[in-house]
């Protein structure tokens, strides 16, 4: 029998700061996404991040993952978080794409109004999502998940050992947690 209050945390902890009696996103170094509330916390963050209005359900499928940029001793990770396959907070675009997307509308056959409502559309859409990541940096660590849960829960966990079910390229690095019972 399962308690209906049962939550989970999912996320990635500098291996250094990993703190076994906290949550991921309560401290340095670490993100957490929180089933029970729809929150992304990094850094023991006061100012968490909305992904969801309700609670994840049983049969769920949260995912949660980063793509890397490194410079010198800085790992500068973007975290990005999905449910049933489903961006929650899906990466901006580069700038090479935006460029390409502007080119195409340029080169069509739209009236001028027409262009201008599209690139718009295309800029706040992207700037949307640029205020919907969330960044941690680590200095010289390796970084880990991290699964945290309160109350009786059965999952089952994908950190990249069988292949993801969606081919979206951003789950190079992730994983995947298939709620059983919550």
């Amino acid at each position: 029998m399962c308690i209906r209050d049962s939550s989970i945390v999912v996320g990635y902890t500098a291996v250094k700061d990993w703190n076994p009696e906290l949550n991921p996103g309560e401290t340095i170094n670490s993100i957490g996404f929180y089933s029970d509330t729809g929150l992304l916390f990094a850094e023991k963050a006061e100012d968490p991040l909305p992904l969801i209005d309700n609670k994840v359900q049983t049969g769920d499928i949260i995912g949660i993952g980063y793509s890397k940029q490194q410079e010198d001793e800085i790992i500068k990770l973007n975290i990005w978080c999905t449910l049933n396959g489903k961006f929650l907070n899906k990466p901006p675009d580069e700038e090479e794409a935006i460029e390409k997307q502007f080119e195409e509308i340029q080169q069509s056959d739209l009236k001028d109004l027409e262009k201008d409502n599209l690139r718009e559309k295309i800029e706040i859409d992207n700037e949307r999502r640029m205020k919907a990541q969330l960044y941690i940096e680590v200095t010289g660590q390796e970084v880990r998940p991290v699964i945290a849960t309160a109350g009786p829960v059965r999952l089952n966990v994908n950190i990249g050992a069988a292949p993801f079910v969606s081919q979206i390229p951003e789950f190079r690095r992730g994983m995947l947690l298939s709620l059983i019972h919550l």
